[in-house]
């Protein structure tokens, strides 16, 4: 644990240095964050200029959903999402060969291998965003669910950890995984969105074989709403269920690379 916790913080402070270094680029690239995010209130807040609810959900409500969703992204970009697409890359030119040399493990590599100081603004931002609701909803806030609720986010980021890893794991038998990456990137954004919009077979969809729906919302639903804590143990299946085939996955794909050197 002491030689993955050292192999750590190196990792972090080079990716601080390298991200340091072009200030331009680091500024611009925190401005287009927060313009996407604030995108997305803007969108919400024109519709229900001319709806009450949505899917019995107030404008209040949506805005924290919005946060919370937020919070889930930038928590996993700071630092597990970072680098993800470095696995594609490696895979592509051979460049893994190395990494699997290293004494520690090669998922735990490309897992934890930078920090994205971009989503530390993001987070400040989501966590501002929730704040502002709460001081407009009468929402009771207990010591206990303030933990169930960041426990929940976190259980949140590793699931969209492990079905990202899954992904780009692909990139093994796949050779253009990109696409396939922005693909299901695309789905994620359907996390941000009330489970209550979806109706048959989307709900199946969102619910059980991409568990999208669930993502966002049950962390939410401990402020707003009614909290269920089934969905809570679902969740925490899920994470138990996918953090296992993400491992399971990469190794099979480790089985079937092929290195620099044959």
């Amino acid at each position: 644990m002491r030689r993955y916790l050292r192999v750590y913080w190196a990792l972090v402070k080079a990716s601080f240095t390298e991200q340091t270094e072009y200030h331009t680029n680091f500024w611009f690239e925190i401005i287009a964050s927060l313009l996407s995010l604030a995108t997305g209130l803007l969108f919400f807040h024109f519709v229900y200029r001319y709806v009450d609810n949505i899917a019995g959900w107030n404008v209040f409500e949506v805005y924290f959903l919005i946060g919370t969703n937020a919070l889930i992204n930038a928590l996993y970009g700071m630092n597990i999402g970072s680098k993800m697409g470095d696995v594609a890359r490696s895979v592509k030119e051979g460049t893994l060969d190395t990494i699997l040399l290293k004494p520690v493990s090669s998922q735990f590599w490309f897992s934890a291998k930078g920090i994205s100081l971009r989503s530390c603004f993001e987070i400040l931002a989501s966590l501002g965003i929730m704040a502002y609701v709460i001081s407009h909803l009468e929402i009771h806030i207990t010591f206990t669910k303030i933990i169930i609720y960041f426990s929940l986010t976190l259980c949140s980021v590793l699931l969209k950890y492990a079905f990202s890893f899954i992904i780009v794991t692909t990139s093994f038998w796949v050779v253009r995984v990109d696409a396939l990456r922005a693909i299901f990137m695309e789905i994620f954004r359907f996390s941000g969105y009330p489970a209550e919009i979806f109706r048959g077979a989307t709900k199946i969809l969102f619910t059980f074989v991409f568990p999208m729906a669930i993502i966002a919302n049950v962390p939410a639903r401990v402020f707003v709403k009614v909290f269920h804590p089934q969905s809570a143990l679902y969740l925490l299946f899920l994470v138990f269920m996918f953090i296992l085939l993400s491992n399971l996955y990469w190794h099979l794909g480790l089985r079937h690379y092929q290195s620099a050197g044959g």
